[in-house]
């Protein structure tokens, strides 16, 4: 009887959980190639050092 809830729940959400997945890995792909942008535009040693002094945030 367990075994055919947990089958059945998981048929129902499954489409949301791969959904929920590719959203967060769009955010990340996104949040990583602006940060690339960024890196390629000013430099690694720029980047860090205005992460570190200013506690600026690049990813929102």
């Amino acid at each position: 009887m367990w075994k055919a809830i947990v089958y059945k729940e998981w048929i129902k959400t499954r489409r949301y959980l791969f959904a929920a997945l590719l959203l967060t890995a769009g955010f990340a792909g996104y949040g990583l190639l602006r940060l690339y942008r960024a890196v390629e535009l000013m430099g690694a040693g720029h980047i860090w050092e205005v992460m570190v002094t200013r506690n600026a945030v690049f990813i929102d």
